[in-house]
Parts: C-alpha cells; sequence; structure tokens
C-alpha cells in the first residue's frame, strides 16, 4: 500500500476512534489530547563506494545534528467494555533550528577526507503518525498491561542551507568559506508495522502514570534533492531503500482537573536504523549509479505537555 494512503488511513483511524467514542451507548471510556513540545533529533547516512560497500568503505556521509523541532500532537485513547482498546496520533513538526555536516571520503574508515561542508539545517519539517489496537489485560485495581499491535508512518524533510566548506582537497575544486545558493534537501519516510506494550498504574485517585513500548519493522525510504550539483537531476538527484527497525519508549503523568479535563506531561525517545540497502544516483544525462546504502540512523527525543478531555458512556 501506498505510503500516503497507509498515513491517510492512520489519520481516519484516529477520527473514527474519537466517533465511535461519542456514538456507543455504554461501556466505553475516551480520551482526546492535544498536545505540544520540544523535540530534538539526529538522522545520519553513509554509502560505500559501490555496490559492495568498497573502494572505500564509507565514500560519502551525512549528519543532521541537534535538530530543534517545535511539535504538536493530537491523541485519541479509547477502551471499550473495559478490554478492548484503540489508540491513535498524528503530529507534525517544524525544525527552527539545527546544524549538518557533508563529509567525502578517498580512503576506508573515513580516511583522506577530502571534502567537507558544514551547514545549516533549519527550515524542515516532520510528520509522524500512529494506530494500535489491544486488549486490557488488568492486574490489579490500580495496574493494567495492554499488549498492542499497530502500525506508524514517520517523515522527515531535512534541508541543507548556508553553506561553508571547511575541507577541500584534491579532487574537491570547492573554494573553502561560505557559498551561495545552498537549499538541498533530504526527505526520508519510514513505515510498517510494531508491536508493543501499553501500562497504566493508578497512583491516586487524580493522577495516573503510563508508560509503553514499541518495536517496529520498517521499510525506509528517501530521495535527496542536491539543488548545487549540476551533474545531477533536480527533484530526484539520489534515492535510497533499505529495510529498518525501530524502538520507541514513552513514559507520562497525568492530572485530572475538575470536570473531564486532565493535563499531562509526557517524555519519547526513538532509535531507528536500517540494514545495508541501495544508494541511486540519478545523473543529469539519464544515466543511473548504483552504490551500496550502508546505514540510516535517526533519534529523537521529545517532551510534551498537553489538554485532554475524557468522557464515559
Amino acid at each position: 500500500m501506498n505510503k500516503w494512503v497507509m498515513s491517510i488511513v492512520l489519520a481516519a483511524n484516529l477520527a473514527f476512534t474519537c466517533a465511535a467514542a461519542a456514538a456507543q451507548p455504554s461501556g466505553l471510556k475516551a480520551e482526546l489530547e492535544l498536545s505540544n513540545g520540544y523535540r530534538v533529533d539526529e538522522l545520519d547516512w553513509n554509502i560505500g563506494g559501490n555496490v559492495f560497500g568498497t573502494n572505500p568503505n564509507v565514500l560519502s556521509e551525512l549528519i543532521w545534528d541537534d535538530l530543534d523541532i517545535y511539535q504538536i500532537q493530537a491523541s485519541g485513547r479509547v477502551t471499550v467494555s473495559g478490554a478492548l482498546y484503540l489508540k491513535g496520533s498524528l503530529a507534525r513538526g517544524w525544525i527552527f533550528d539545527g546544524a549538518n555536516q557533508d563529509s567525502d571520503f578517498l580512503g576506508d574508515n573515513r580516511t583522506f577526507e577530502f571534502s567537507r561542508s558544514n551547514n545549516s539545517a533549519d527550515g524542515g519539517k516532520v510528520w509522524d503518525a500512529s494506530a494500535g489496537v489491544g486488549y486490557v489485560v488488568p492486574i490489579s485495581e490500580k495496574l493494567r498491561i495492554i499488549p498492542l499491535i499497530g502500525y506508524a508512518y514517520n517523515r522527515q524533510t531535512l534541508t541543507l542551507r548556508d553553506g561553508v566548506q571547511t575541507v577541500s582537497l584534491p579532487p574537491s575544486g570547492q573554494p573553502l568559506g561560505p557559498f551561495s545558493g545552498l537549499e538541498s534537501t533530504y526527505d526520508a519516510e519510514w513505515w510498517g508495522p510494531w508491536i508493543g506494550l501499553d501500562m497504566f498504574f493508578r497512583a491516586s485517585d487524580r493522577i495516573t502514570i503510563f508508560s509503553g513500548i514499541e518495536y517496529h519493522r520498517a521499510n525506509y525510504e528517501a530521495v535527496a534533492d542536491w539543488n548545487l550539483r549540476t551533474d545531477l537531476l533536480r527533484s530526484r538527484s539520489f534515492e535510497h531503500e533499505a529495510e529498518a527497525r525501530g524502538f520507541a519508549v514513552s513514559l507520562g503523568a497525568e492530572y485530572v482537573l475538575k470536570g473531564p479535563w486532565i493535563i499531562g506531561l509526557n517524555v519519547n525517545y526513538q532509535d531507528w536504523y536500517t540494514s545495508p540497502g541501495t544508494d541511486r544516483v540519478f545523473l543529469a544525462n539519464g544515466a543511473v549509479v548504483v552504490t551500496r546504502l550502508n546505514e540510516v540512523n535517526w533519534d529523537s527525543f521529545a517532551v510534551f505537555a498537553g489538554v485532554a478531555y475524557r468522557f464515559e458512556r
């Protein structure tokens, strides 16, 4: 299924979850939350000199570091008859600061670096969507655990701007110092199923502590537009494909205010990586060069605060 179609399905799942909460006559508990927060991401990838990942084993490496992101999120949880559990979330974020390094090497193990640029990485965006279903297992009056299966879609549109050449040795012909016109993008997507476990502990009548863990299997695709490379196609200068895995953990707490309103705080961490894959470079003359994508790594840490509305029937 097309990944854009899947993201729409995930959004529909969240809308259906909330609509179902309003329509069911009894035995249903629902919670809809709007939250916002601060997120920090890092993403890096590197390729080999050929399809075998040799000559050299790292030819080019891109690192996006300290990506500061403001993110908003809508999420929902529904429990039916105390047993069936549904949850979903949609989020979008804006990268307002960050750094990028682009390095090229002639020797194995990142030796004989002949080109490096250090660039800013603001102006990018991130999107996240996830939906899951599970069954509530009551451990005690205060503790519930919920095994889950689900599907997730994540996307990062990363930028390279305000370029500064910091290393330039033959065969690089780029002079040292700032250079103008850099507006390149790297658009990365991760999508696939996951399994997980949620836990809720009612510490008091007003306070609930919750946590979750997920293991993801995903497809990874990325498309780059290297706008200053006249030897490459615009809009699709190269593409990456690989299989990926990811882990996501969360920890949070909710405090019940008067009536149905709740305030909450949530901390999330994600760690994703790919297996070796394929790097396809599209030359302006129509030729395609294939090399090995050695790896892609993505880490994300976020803190969210939000307000939720809870109702029961």
